[in-house]
This record gives structure tokens, sequence and C-alpha cells, in this order.
């Protein structure tokens, strides 16, 4: 399972993973060509800057890691990746002026593992091969239970390798405007990488002490970073995951790099695109599958108990009529245990 709506929306970071739903040692026992395996070596760098958390969205390649046809409520993202963000910089947002923010990743790929995923697979695994600690919560525990303890999606494609994870925050006078501060926070996200050549003998870290900066809205004492890294032999000495100063950054991380060269050192780094589905496409009930989309979406509020099911004569609204007159009808009502 994956956090997507409720991690830390740090992209692919493991802290976002769960519980496991399928029992894939069962699944390449049965039939090994569900799952893909794949050695790539590519090496990725990416940056922006946006200026408020909706404009987030845009940039971050978060939307295309989900199924193509899930809709996603990109605002309760925003709202969640707000508060993560906003809670990392919170003791150095100056109030009296108006903040940027930005980020960097680098990505050195290694290997490539992909779920065959399609509606017939889908119903094969949901038939045969959950787990049965997963089946057990299924069946026994409120929706909005199961997403709290597996998350909102399953995931089925990822990469594994080290990535390396910068995020800024950078402090700007009211008057300047929007386009300005992201543009030049920006080209300090990086003017602050190191990384010279491909291979694992070149310079790779981050540092603010030298280097091209641009001044034109920002001091170096006004821009913040918190770098984090995924895989590898960690840093031991405090400076990463920690948030500081740019005028004040200096992390070497060509140790860190080259223990990439281990396969064991690998982790998750990125999802593949749509390799997040729905929960919903690996249960077999229509109604749970239903419940389970709409409960993720917040089309209703989350059920914290099981009902005791029944069928209930009820009089409910069917349609509105052209003058605005409320129609209604008499209607058998079933309650699942779901509600």
């Amino acid at each position: 399972g994956y956090k997507l709506l409720k991690g830390n929306y740090i992209p692919s970071d493991f802290d976002n993973f769960t519980h496991s739903i399928l029992d894939i040692e069962s699944l390449k026992e049965y039939d090994e060509s569900y799952i893909d395996e794949n050695y790539p070596n590519w090496n990725d760098q990416s940056s922006f800057a946006y200026y408020d958390f909706n404009n987030y969205t845009h940039f971050s390649s978060i939307s295309k890691t989900v199924k193509s046809g899930f809709s996603l409520n990109l605002g309760f993202f925003s709202i969640g990746k707000k508060k993560t963000t906003t809670e990392t910089f919170r003791t150095f947002i100056n109030e009296s002026k108006e903040q940027a923010y930005g980020e960097m990743n680098i990505l050195f790929a290694h290997g490539k593992f992909t779920l065959l995923s399609s509606n017939g697979s889908n119903k094969v695994f949901a038939r045969q091969f959950l787990r049965r600690s997963f089946i057990n919560n299924l069946y026994t525990s409120p929706i909005s239970s199961i997403i709290d303890s597996y998350g909102d999606f399953v995931v089925v494609g990822y990469y594994t390798g080290g990535r390396a994870f910068a995020q800024y925050m950078g402090n700007a006078d009211s008057n300047t405007n929007v386009e300005q501060k992201t543009k030049s926070l920006e080209k300090n996200i990086n003017a602050s990488l190191v990384y010279k050549g491909d291979s694992l003998n070149g310079s790779f870290g981050f540092n603010g002490k030298d280097g091209t900066f641009d001044s034109t809205v920002y001091k170096r004492q006004d821009i913040f970073i918190r770098v984090k890294t995924l895989g590898g032999i960690q840093d031991e000495t405090g400076v990463v995951n920690t948030t500081m100063a740019l005028k004040d950054i200096n992390i070497n991380l060509q140790s860190w790099r080259k223990s990439l060269n281990d396969s064991k050192n690998h982790t998750v780094i990125d999802l593949i695109e749509e390799g997040l589905y729905p929960m919903s496409d690996f249960v077999l009930e229509r109604n749970f599958q239903r419940r389970f989309d709409d409960t993720s979406k917040e089309i209703l509020l989350p059920v914290t108990r099981l009902y005791t099911p029944s069928i209930t004569i009820a009089r409910v609204l069917t349609k509105t009529s052209a003058s605005g007159e409320s129609l209604y009808d008499v209607a058998a009502v079933l309650t699942t245990r779901q509600g």
C-alpha cells in the first residue's frame, strides 16, 4: 500500500509505503511473468520553484504516477504538502516577508520492478493472492480504517537505486512579484548543486558557500535548504536531513553516491508512470470498490464502525423539478456493514 494523501509528501519516500496486500512470493510461484524485473542504469536531475501549493501540483509529476482515469483530488494533496513543507521550515519562515519554495531531485536508477496490472490480472490477484492479514482487515474493519492503515493506493511499479532530495524555502520582500521570486529561487537552487560528471569519482553534493548565486531577490541567508538521501549508506554527520541556511550549506555526498555501487544499498527512489493503482482495483465486491473510491476522494464521510446489514423501506429524494421542488419516491434501501 501507499499513502499518497496522508504520507510525508516526499516523492517515493519509503515512509509513504505501508503494509503489503499481495503475497508476491506465492504469485511468483504461480506465474512469475506477472512480475517484471529490469536493471536500467540512468541518472536524472530536475528542479523547480513554486509560489503556492496549488502551483506545486502543476510542476510536480504526482498526477502522472496515478492510474489513468482515476480522479485524484489535487486540492487535498496540496493541503497536505503545505502542512508538511511549512513544518519543515517553520522556525525559518519570516512572517514579515513572502515565501517561495522549491525542490531538487537527483536520481540514480539501477532497477525497475512492475506488476502486470490489468482488469483481468487484478481480479486474479483479488481472488487468489491477497495476504490473509489484508483479507481479515477487509472484512472486519471499516473502509476508512483500512485506508488509514494501508493507504489509498497499491504500488504496481517502481524504480530502485539512490535519490538525493532537497527542499528549499526563500523569504522575499512582499513587493517582489511572483515571477521574480520563483525565477531567482530556481537559479539559486541550481547554483547550490555540485555535480561534476556522471562517473562515481565525480564531485556531488550541495554547497551554498561557493558558486554563482543570484542576489536580485534573495541573499544566501534568506534561503533555507533541507537535504534527504534515499538509499545508499546514510550520512552520520547530522548535516543531511537538517534544515539550514543556504550560506552555511556544504554537504559532500560523494561517498554516499559511491555506496550505490553496491545493490544492497538500493531502495525505492521513484514510482513509474501510473505506478499507483487505487485500492479499489484489488477487491472483488462492487460495493467495496465504490466505498474505497468515495472514501479516498472524501465524497463520503469516513465510517468509524461496522453496521448491522439491513433493508429499510424509506422515502428517498429522486430528483428536483424544473421549478426547484424536491421529488421523492419510496424505495428499499440497503445498509451494508460499511454503511
